[in-house]
């Protein structure tokens, strides 16, 4: 060993004893700690060779100039100055001749010297992260140059004698200034891999086409607004990177078939993609958020090696190809918000290898057919870093490809952030699909008008993980099947989908429901009827009617009922209508079939429709004109000195004071409207929510007990709260009345509906578990492919829907939310409330002309009593019509049923005002005085109302 060690010393010292004087020199002046040394050679940064000095490593060592001398060292073939501060190159640079690699990224170059072109040697030459604005002409003369690196500079414009360097293999030219490309650059036949991306690039030149050689085309982030159609001439180009520019339409192939394999085209403003189908080796296409119209071409389905298909948010309409889901290598496919319509294609089903498909957000119709989707992932085509190498001063351009190939990730200096990038884009490559973003079995449908049964499978392999959103937004499940396994737990929401009422384990449909809710409780009216009246007949109902027959009370119940017998017809041919053309949802709930929130017919239909509903506006219109004027009823009550009205007049409250007084009782039905509220927030509440509430039968109750609930709070809560403020700040008690059951019959339940729906405003995100960005839920639903996201929770999801003003999709869910709550509480007052009224009544004692009724009579206690009677006051019964009349102005076009059911509880109200005065002798108080009465300007605002929808 110690023979050898002094064989090299003397190899070394001959070396160094043959190498120029000038050398040494220039090397002292570089480096001036080599004077240290015998022997120049054995510094740490310099490498000899046959008596020359071949490489000086001069990185990171803070030079701001180099010296004139460094031109002797004409025997170095690698240069490494990078990382330094220089500004500009001595020009006995070009003295360099034998120089092959030239390392001078990450300084402050602002130009550089006209040698530079005697370096006719040169094959790499590293120039990026400076501050070059220009290159000197004398570049051409590079002729053996290979790979030319300027990225992360301030060129403008390059030179035309770019063109001479024919042996160039790499050109990167990323992140400059550049607004055009010289027409020479069409010379470099041998040029392999072009990067002129990020750059200010407005159009290429035609030249670009002779580029033989070229297998890779970076164009992304210019402002491109075409391609040149000499681009077909590529016929080695393997991938095209043109994505965020401008382009508005992609070259003219002329039947060519091109031997591209990924094309990434997003984020640009192309408007169509026939061309795209002349390229049938194509394995990834990226085409999102453009403004491709019109339909999906069956071309595409043609290509039969295409693995990733990204065809979002564009405007796309018409159906899904079939054989586009039967492409044989199909992985990916997105087709998110777009206006696809039609039914998904059951060609699925044969998809061999698909495993993620995404088309939320469109207009599908139908049922979901079975599919076959696969577990695994998929590397994003699109992806690029540039990373350091451990313990090297060298950097690489990062991608999928490059670190499946090349390179391992445990090799690189990154930190966590890019570390877990890395592993986001290119989960394939280090076979981590199970914690991938991108990973299948992905199926995601939610917010289109899917509707009836689900398939019992949609992946492969029942055990697998599958990602699926199905039911959110659509009309899934029927009345004789519950949702399938595989649909996610946080969409099990009792009512978000079509539910069975099951009677005698018999699942029965809403309609069904309905007519057996009627039957009941007409059964119910029917018998209490004969119970209190058992010594009563129709002579002396006759004979009350005869007598009362000019009271304003009767007046205006025949002027409701006659209302209704007029528009009766057309609310017959609405019926008609609405269940001929119920065809928004294929399968749904059978109520909602007769109302607008299903209806979609043709220009026709909707010519009728809107004929109708001009009628019907007109016609009550007219009616409201003609609302019967109350005249004078002396009553026993009528010159009682309790008189709200006469107090309140003694003492009228400035009108500050009445705002006061009517924002309190603004607040107050708020609060009485509670029951209305939780049946509409219930009805879109997701199972896991924030409020912990999973409990299926509280939910259920709170939804079936709302128009229960309503109706106690009219009967037994609302008059006495209006009679207090009405005493006190002199409000008409009639008015709060008017006010109160508008809010608690219909406003505020519209409002919390609109709120709350999914096809609305989405409130109901605000309190679902998956728009919480800590839970594992959302992560579990970020999907993205690298950095491109498919479905982000807080913007498809979780974000208010600012446009739901403008879709009829949110008027038709608000109709359906609320239609089977109106319809039945509008039962319960025609026959329920009645049958309450005449139980207390049998109940009740008269006390001086006045029905009372004593709740704690059976322990003696008589001074505690309730009047029965006033369920007659001439206020009460003003608003109770008023009410009716504005559910039959402004619900019954777009529910017609609640026609019949609104003159059914006229009917009954008026036979039992005329029952408690003949048979109970109730006397008709007037606690308002003789001026109430229902309101037409009222009535004509419920008009106004009607027209907005």
């Amino acid at each position: 060993m110690l023979f050898l060690r002094a064989l090299f010393l003397r190899a070394v010292t001959a070396v160094a004893s043959s190498l120029p004087e000038l050398e040494q020199e220039a090397l002292h002046e570089l480096l001036p700690e080599s004077k240290d040394f015998a022997d120049p050679c054995v510094h740490p940064r310099v490498i000899c060779d046959h008596g020359h000095v071949v490489l000086l490593n001069g990185s990171a060592l803070g030079w701001r100039t180099l010296p004139e001398s460094i031109g002797h060292l004409q025997g170095l073939r690698q240069l490494f100055l990078r990382n330094n501060h220089l500004s500009s190159l001595p020009e006995s640079f070009g003295n360099l001749t034998e120089l092959v690699f030239l390392y001078l990224e990450n300084n402050h170059l602002s130009s550089l010297p006209h040698s530079l072109g005697q370096l006719k040697s040169l094959w790499h030459l590293y120039l990026q992260n400076n501050q070059l604005t220009s290159l000197p002409e004398s570049l051409g003369n590079l002729q053996s140059l290979l790979v030319l690196y300027l990225e992360k500079n301030q060129l403008t414009s390059l030179p035309e004698s770019l063109g001479n360097l024919t042996n160039l293999l790499q050109l990167f030219l990323r992140r400059n200034r550049l607004s055009g490309l010289p027409g020479t650059l069409g010379n470099l036949r041998r040029l392999q891999c072009l990067h002129v991306h990020e750059n200010r690039l407005r159009s290429l030149p035609s030249s670009l086409g002779n580029l033989q050689g070229l297998e890779s085309l970076f164009l992304q982030e210019n402002q491109l607004t075409s391609l040149p159609d000499s681009l077909i001439k590529l016929t080695q180009l393997k991938r095209l990177h043109a994505q965020h520019n401008d382009l508005r339409s992609f070259p003219n192939t002329s039947g060519t078939l091109l031997p591209w394999q990924v094309a990434l085209l997003q984020h640009n403003r192309m408007s169509s993609l026939e061309a795209l189908c002349d390229l049938p080796y194509l394995t990834t296409l990226y085409l999102h958020h453009n403004q491709l119209r019109n339909e999906i071409p069956t071309c595409i389905g043609s290509l039969d090696d295409l693995q990733v298909l990204t065809l979002h948010r564009n405007a796309l309409t018409g159906p899904i190809p079939p054989r586009l889901a039967q492409l044989p290598r199909l992985k990916v496919l997105t087709l998110h918000g777009n206006r696809l319509m039609g039914s998904l294609p059951a060609t699925f089903h044969t998809s061999a290898q698909l495993l993620f498909f995404s088309a939320f957000s469109n207009d599908f119709t139908g049922q979901v057919p079975p599919m076959k989707l696969q577990a695994g992932c998929i590397d994003d085509e699109s992806f690029w870093m540039d990373a350091p190498v451990k313990g090297t001063s060298t950097s690489y351009t990062v991608t999928c490809d490059v670190l499946g190939r090349l390179l391992s990730i445990e090799s690189l200096e990154l930190t966590k952030r890019q570390y877990q990038e890395i592993l986001d884009a290119c989960p394939q490559v280090h076979r981590r699909c199970k914690d991938a973003p991108s990973r299948g079995p992905t199926l995601l449908l939610q917010s289109n008008r899917l509707s009836c049964t689900l398939p019992l499978q949609v992946a492969a392999d029942n055990s697998s993980d599958l990602r699926s959103l199905m039911v959110v937004g659509n009309m899934l499940g029927t009345e004789w099947m519950d949702l399938p396994r595989w649909v996610s737990k946080s969409e099990r929401q009792p009512f978000l989908y079509v539910s069975p009422l099951k009677f005698l384990g018999r699942p029965i449909s809403g309609l069904q429901g309905l007519f057996l809710i009627l039957i009941g409780l007409l059964t119910l009216f029917l018998a209490c009827l004969r119970f209190s009246l058992s010594c009563f007949n129709c002579k002396e109902l006759m004979e009350t009617m005869r007598e009362h027959r000019e009271d304003h009370l009767w007046r205006s119940h025949l002027f409701l009922i006659r209302q209704i017998l007029v528009l009766l017809p057309m609310a017959t041919l609405l019926f008609w209508c609405y269940t001929w053309h119920a065809s928004y949802y294929e399968c749904g709930r059978e109520l909602s079939k007769t109302t607008l929130a299903y209806f979609e017919g043709g220009q026709m239909a909707e010519l009728a429709l809107a004929c109708l509903w001009s009628s019907w506006s007109l016609l009550c219109l007219y009616h409201a004109r003609r609302i019967p004027k109350p005249g004078r009823h002396l009553t026993s009550s009528s010159s009682s000195p309790l008189a709200p009205s006469r107090v309140c007049g003694r003492c009228r409250r400035n009108l500050l004071l009445k705002s006061a007084w009517c924002a309190l009782w603004f607040m107050l039905v708020v609060i009485l409207s509670l029951p209305s509220l939780g049946y509409a927030f219930v009805q879109s509440l997701p199972r896991e929510n924030s409020f912990q509430m999973q409990s299926t039968s509280v939910l259920k109750a709170v939804h079936g007990g709302a128009a229960l609930l309503m109706l106690l709070i009219d009967m037994g809560i609302t008059p006495p709260l209006a009679r207090i403020i009405s005493r006190r700040s002199g409000i008409q008690r009639s008015m709060l009345l008017m006010a109160a059951h508008t809010g608690t019959m219909w406003l505020n339940a519209t409002l919390c509906a609109i709120y709350m729906s999914e096809h609305c405003m989405r409130g109901w995100t605000t309190f679902w578990t998956m728009c919480d960005p800590t839970s594992d839920l959302y992560h579990r639903f970020e999907v993205r492919l690298g950095h491109h996201r498919f479905l982000d929770p807080i913007q498809d999801l979780c974000t208010e829907n600012h446009r739901w003003w403008k879709e009829d999709a949110c008027p038709r869910s608000v109709v359906e939310t609320l239609a089977p709550l109106f319809l039945v509480k509008m039962l319960q007052r025609a026959f329920l409330q009645p049958v309450i009224v005449l139980f207390l009544w049998k109940l009740s004692t008269e006390v001086n002309g006045e029905l009372h009724v004593f709740p704690l009579a059976f322990l003696g206690i008589r001074r505690w009593r309730i009047c029965t009677s006033k369920r007659l006051d001439r206020g009460s019964q003003a608003s109770l019509l008023v009410t009716l009349a504005e559910v039959v102005i402004v619900w019954s076009p777009l529910v017609p049923l609640l026609l019949p059911a609104a003159g059914m509880a006229a009917s009954t109200n008026l036979l039992l005002v005329q029952l408690g005065r003949r048979h109970f002798h109730a006397v008709v108080p007037s606690l308002d005085g003789e001026t109430a009465s229902m309101s037409r300007k009222y009535l004509q605002a419920s008009v106004g109302i009607l027209l907005i929808f």
